[in-house]
C-alpha cells in the first residue's frame, strides 16, 4: 500500500541497519582516503550517529545545536558555538564531518553549508557531509557527500524513517 502525503509508511531502521549504515559510510570514506579530524553532529538526530563516527575516529564530537525542525535556530549563535568549539585559528582541525540522520528537506545542512561559506574563517576547513539517510527529491538540491541509504519522497511515497533511538522503549 502506497502512503499519502498525511499517512507516512513508516521504516523501522534497527540499531544494527544503523551500524552497517555507518560502516558503509567509512568504506566510502576510506576509498577516498579520507577521515575527520573532528565530527560534527546536527541536532538532535545526527547527536548518535556523529557520537559513534567520533569513537571510530578518535576524534572530538562537537554538536551543532542548528534546527529548523524542533526550534528555529539563531545563526548568530551558531556561529558563535562554533567559534567556541573549535579553534579557528588551529591547524588541529583541517577536515571536518558533519553528520545527521537524514538528509529530508535539506535546508539544515544547506543552511550550515551557507554559514560556512559566508564566514572567511571557515575558508581552511575541507568540510564534508554524512547521512544516514539521503531523501534525493530534497527541496534544497543538496547532496551529501556520503550517504548510507537514499529514498525518495514526494509523490505518493512518503517514507518516515523510525530510528532505534526514537521508540527505543517500546521494543
Amino acid at each position: 500500500m502506497l502512503a499519502s502525503k498525511t499517512s507516512p509508511q513508516y521504516i523501522n531502521y534497527s540499531y544494527d541497519q544503523m551500524r552497517q549504515g555507518l560502516l558503509d559510510i567509512i568504506r566510502s570514506m576510506n576509498l577516498d582516503q579520507w577521515a575527520p579530524d573532528a565530527v560534527l553532529g546536527l541536532t538532535r538526530g545526527g547527536l548518535i550517529p556523529a557520537v559513534m563516527m567520533s569513537h571510530y575516529y578518535d576524534v572530538q564530537m562537537i554538536p551543532v545545536n542548528l534546527s529548523l525542525r524542533d526550534f528555529k535556530s539563531d545563526f548568530s549563535t551558531v556561529i558563535n558555538e562554533l567559534d567556541q568549539s573549535i579553534n579557528l585559528d588551529s591547524k588541529k582541525f583541517k577536515n571536518i564531518l558533519v553528520v545527521d540522520d537524514i538528509l529530508d528537506s535539506g535546508e539544515t545542512v544547506k543552511q550550515l553549508s551557507n554559514i560556512f561559506a559566508m564566514l572567511e574563517k571557515f575558508s581552511h576547513f575541507n568540510i564534508k557531509y554524512a547521512t544516514l539517510f539521503f531523501n534525493t527529491t530534497n527541496e534544497a538540491g543538496f547532496v551529501p557527500d556520503y550517504f548510507a541509504e537514499k529514498i525518495a519522497k514526494g509523490g505518493h511515497s512518503n517514507p518516515w524513517i523510525v530510528f532505534p533511538f526514537e521508540d527505543w522503549w517500546k521494543s
